[in-house]
């Protein structure tokens, strides 16, 4: 079972339709907000449970969901404009995901909004891809979510769906395509002036929800530049310091400053009241060794190239405030004591993104950094020139990879992660599976077998399970990519910034494990240490 609510506000006439066509084997609630019409009435004669009350469409669905007795609950509005066909098939996607979403713009979503309501629903998009990954529709007011997995209070807002995929963080979002229609009976309840204003600030108050640790530090570190300022034109100008030893002093106050207003509110919840003294000297030891690098920096600007100091000392604050934003985040109120650690190293490459998430593949593709991008597509044409176009294709551990979209053959791609192919499913048409390369059977008929920067995961005995299996395919080519730790640039450099995820692999050992499996090396294409590699099976 589950429940669907319906928030109105004077959908008599609507209701009249919708109603009837939803399943009977679901719970139906509809929420009005004060119709003047008969709405109520008509919900209430087509066996539907009323709420009544008053506020914002986001107030009424959450009524809605308090009522509902089903975990399962699917959100939709009463003016037709969503299938209550698909509503079945949301309700079922729930089985597997924690939020479905009546999606327009994937695949086979139909808009018949029209063209200024596209645009504005584009913007609105484009505007949420800094605080949600991979919803092609974020904007939607058609979707499911499971009640277990609320952990707030919905607050009056514009799109309480997109409220909902920030604040609850699902770890599996999935869409189903719908044919968005025009109402039919009554009037829109939004003016032109709401459908800009409300998004505009629902997406404003995510971003402050999303980034408000970064937002508080920038604010805390905004006084300390002006406490640190201030200071240091006092000392020069008026105590006739020289302006090298007044910034020493002004970058001591401007850190105590700094710590103290981090301490009670930007990271007041990681804070622990009896290692406030040992927090404030490691703070003080850190930020006392860049303080020396900004007083050095600062010289070099002003005594070598001429610049006012004020001028120098703005530049090299402004130039360092994510560096120290990341060193109190990581070390100082988090107990990583080391930043050279792999793994504090791999979540700042990352940009805080981990490999178990969904969509990690497809944001190094598409969505990471410049190097990051450049460096995933530089690979990804590697193993393509390698491959060729074959008839069909296997690719283990395709994660959300991109790379099985190049080919256009018969595609069909394995991972282990859930996450990872129900992300990938809704941008792809290739078959996919999940299962684990070490212990899966390999059935089907395949030109070329794919495993992009997998097995440098597994370790020696895991490696050979995946190539006996790659051998043991009905393939007579296989495209295998590794960062080769034989290299030492990649040793060192995929050892500091993967080290707690990389099992180390270097191409003679894949060479040697391949050949003892009938696998011979054909050819191979390399980016500085990161490695593909064309085998054949030996006949």
């Amino acid at each position: 079972m589950y429940t669907v609510v319906i928030p109105v506000l004077n959908e008599a006439e609507n209701l009249k339709e919708l109603l009837p066509r939803l399943s009977k084997d679901c719970e139906v609630i509809v929420c009005d907000n004060g119709s003047s019409d008969e709405s109520v009435k008509v919900a209430e004669s087509l066996g539907a449970k009323v709420s009544r009350g008053m506020g914002s469409v986001s107030t009424a669905i959450q009524r809605g969901i308090d009522l509902a007795s089903n975990d399962r609950v699917v959100v939709m509005d009463a003016d037709l404009s969503h299938p209550p066909e698909k509503v079945p098939e949301i309700a079922k996607g729930l089985l597997e995901h924690d939020m479905v979403v009546g999606s327009r713009y994937c695949r086979g979503g139909v808009s018949k909004d029209g063209f200024s309501n596209r645009i504005l629903s584009w913007l609105g998009c484009l505007a949420t891809k800094f605080i949600q990954s991979g919803v092609k529709d974020p904007m939607s007011g058609f979707f499911g979510i499971r009640k277990s997995n609320i952990n707030f209070r919905m607050k009056d807002t514009y799109k309480p769906m997109l409220e909902y995929l920030v604040r609850t963080s699902p770890t599996s979002v999935f869409e189903v395509p719908i044919d968005f229609q025009l109402r039919t009976w009554g009037e829109t309840k939004f003016t032109r002036w709401k459908n800009i204003a409300g998004p505009l600030k629902a997406v404003s108050l995510l971003y402050l929800h999303k980034y408000q640790r970064l937002i508080k530090f920038l604010f805390v570190g905004a006084s300390g530049v002006v406490v640190a300022g201030v200071a240091l034109y006092l000392l020069t100008e008026f105590a006739g310091l020289h302006y090298l030893l007044s910034m020493g002093i002004a970058c001591w106050l401007s850190n105590f400053n700094n710590f103290v207003w981090n301490e009670v509110w930007t990271f007041s919840d990681r804070r622990e009241h009896s290692q406030i003294v040992s927090r404030y000297f490691k703070f003080l030891t850190i930020y006392g060794s860049t303080a020396i690098i900004d007083i050095l920096l600062v010289g070099i600007l002003t005594g070598i190239g001429g610049v006012w100091y004020m001028a120098s000392f703005l530049v090299i604050v402004a130039l360092t405030t994510i560096l120290r934003f990341l060193i109190s985040y990581f070390l100082v109120w988090r107990g990583d004591y080391s930043l050279l650690s792999s793994k504090t190293l791999n979540q700042v490459w990352n940009m805080g993104h981990s490999n178990d998430e969904g969509d990690f593949d497809w944001w190094e593709w598409y969505g990471g950094h410049p190097i990051k991008r450049f460096w995933k597509r530089r690979m990804g044409r590697l193993v393509k020139e390698l491959a060729g176009d074959p008839v069909s294709v296997l690719s283990l551990g395709c994660g959300s990879s991109p790379i099985l979209n190049q080919f256009s053959g018969e595609r069909c791609g394995v991972d282990s992660n859930s996450r990872k192919i129900d992300f990938f499913s809704q941008h792809t048409t290739a078959e996919l599976r999940v299962g684990d390369v070490t212990k899966m059977s390999l059935d089907g008929t395949y030109d070329t077998v794919l495993c992009n920067e997998v097995l440098e995961h597994l370790g020696l005995e895991n490696l050979e399970k995946a190539i006996f299996y790659i051998a043991g395919s009905s393939s007579n080519m296989a495209v295998i990519s590794i960062p080769d730790y034989g290299s030492r640039l990649g040793r060192w450099l995929e050892g500091l910034f993967h080290g707690g995820l990389h099992e180390g692999l270097s191409v003679d050992q894949l060479d040697e494990v391949c050949a003892t499996y009938g696998l011979r090396k054909v050819e191979e294409k390399r980016w500085l240490w990161d490695t593909a590699i064309l085998y054949k099976k030996v006949v």
